[in-house]
């Protein structure tokens, strides 16, 4: 059904951007919204304080994640023949298996030594990093391969089967006697059962090396054409990372586990419109950059995708921004209310990572590798430091420190960015006159919208 309603898409008279684009939306919104109603039924079964194992555990997976493919997936939509991303392919699937093996080893032999390095309830849930590691790597490595054989509807049909598993999983474990694991077990499902429906994909990909079809000097000319990515991409992906999980290393550094709940589903509803629009636009971007770079389209497919994100992203998400605190009260539970006020903070700094997560790519097709490197290492830094800044001075608004600098830092690289393909602060300016009555609308919305949660919160009580 999905698949059908996503062939539909692409029949329409509009160019292959677009229909791609939408396509991958529209199963992303369905998987969005599996989570969207699944998440008060979940957080009316599960404490805040059930979350704190597995907002670590999270963390700990997305860091180690990067290791997981030697980054090669991120340059399979970049290779100038089937062959070349097929071996990348095989490349990076051989090497996830043996890192999240190797974890696994040395997790083991940690846990017989009596070494634990976090805060968890429960120090056997560490096991669950590993399992998670491999899944996410090779949910990332067929995402980019599909990126290029441009399947977004793959993609997106993967995205509802995460959501759905992941969802139902956390529920029906709630009930049990095991309901300690459920939110641990919802999150493999969520980052992992796209593997289950591409298994197929895996298994094609396999037979080359059984049926002699690539040879080691091809593994070897492939490894030297894409050297670049594990020596330069792969620190930036880690350091990328890891300023992502801070407030999360933070949370459990000082045993806030509460926090960690509040954070981890204000974090989680945040994700929406960086799954349902942003990645959606971004991998579409991404797998046509080398043919709009070449065409010499790069800028004005750029400057078309920011305003829409202006439009359908950045507007509707500022409007919304003074009823977080009570719309998270009223639809998860009272005890949710500290998520929504979180994520008053968290929005600005989701828009800013919206434009830079779509835009960063602009250093990969002009071959930029050294300067998003330092990019990265700028970002780190500056998070870093806001959280020290927040503990040592401001402890009670440490998290609000840490997302307004992010926000802050992120908003001036995207700028950086769009410099690559020539778009200036003044094309963003002139963007935004263009879209003035729409502005001063959502000014005016965003002003009563105040008045209201300041002055009358009970009108919002449903």
């Amino acid at each position: 059904m999905l698949t059908k309603l996503t062939d539909r898409v692409k029949g329409y008279k509009i160019n292959d951007f677009y229909k791609s684009t939408i396509s991958l939306s529209i199963t992303s919104f369905l998987a969005q919204f599996i989570i969207f109603v699944g998440t008060p039924l979940i957080t009316r079964i599960y404490a805040p304080h059930d979350f704190a194992d597995v907002s670590i555990l999270s963390a700990l997976i997305q860091f180690f994640g990067v290791f997981a493919t030697l980054r090669y997936d991120n340059a399979i939509p970049l290779c100038d023949s089937d062959k070349e991303a097929d071996i990348l392919f095989l490349i990076a699937g051989i090497f996830s298996v043996a890192f999240s093996s190797g974890l696994f080893i040395l997790l083991l032999i940690l846990e017989k030594l009596g070494i634990h390095f976090f805060n968890l309830n429960n120090e056997n849930f560490i096991y669950f990093v590993p399992i998670g590691v491999f899944l996410y790597g090779f949910v990332n490595l067929l995402s980019f391969y599909t990126t290029r054989t441009h399947e977004f509807n793959k993609i997106g049909v993967s995205r509802v089967f995460q959501s759905i598993t992941s969802v139902g999983s956390q529920i029906g474990l709630g009930y049990t006697s095991i309901s300690i694991v459920g939110p641990i077990v919802g999150y493999i499902f969520q980052i992992g059962f796209g593997v289950i429906y591409m298994l197929g994909l895996i298994t094609s990909k396999m037979k080359l090396l059984f049926t002699n079809q690539v040879t080691k000097a091809d593994f070897k000319e492939v490894i030297r054409k894409f050297i670049k990515f594990p020596k330069f991409s792969l620190l930036e992906a880690l350091m990328q990372m890891f300023s992502f999980q801070l407030p999360f290393f933070y949370l459990n550094m000082i045993n806030d586990q509460a926090g960690s709940g509040f954070l981890m589903n204000a974090m989680k509803f945040s994700q929406i419109p960086m799954l349902l629009v942003a990645s959606s636009i971004s991998q579409v971007y991404y797998g046509h950059i080398k043919n709009n770079l070449d065409n010499g389209t790069l800028h004005q497919v750029a400057t078309d995708i920011l305003n829409k994100l202006y439009k359908l992203i950045v507007i509707p998400l500022l409007v919304f921004l003074p009823l977080a605190p009570v719309v998270f009260e009223t639809y998860l539970g009272k005890n949710w209310r500290p998520s929504g006020e979180l994520m008053q903070w968290i929005i600005p700094y989701i828009i800013a990572l919206i434009f830079y997560s779509i835009f960063s790519v602009n250093f990969y097709a002009k071959q930029k590798f050294a300067a998003s490197l330092k990019v990265q290492v700028t970002i780190l830094f500056f998070r870093t430091g806001s959280l020290f800044v927040g503990y040592f001075f401001f402890r009670q608004l440490t998290l609000q420190i840490y997302f307004a600098c992010s926000a802050f830092i992120y908003f001036i690289f995207c700028g950086y960015a769009l410099n690559i393909i020539n778009i200036s602060l003044k094309d963003l300016g002139s963007l935004i006159y263009a879209n003035k009555r729409l502005t001063l609308i959502a000014m005016i919305v965003f002003s009563l919208f105040v008045f209201i949660a300041l002055w009358y919160p009970s009108y919002l009580k449903f």
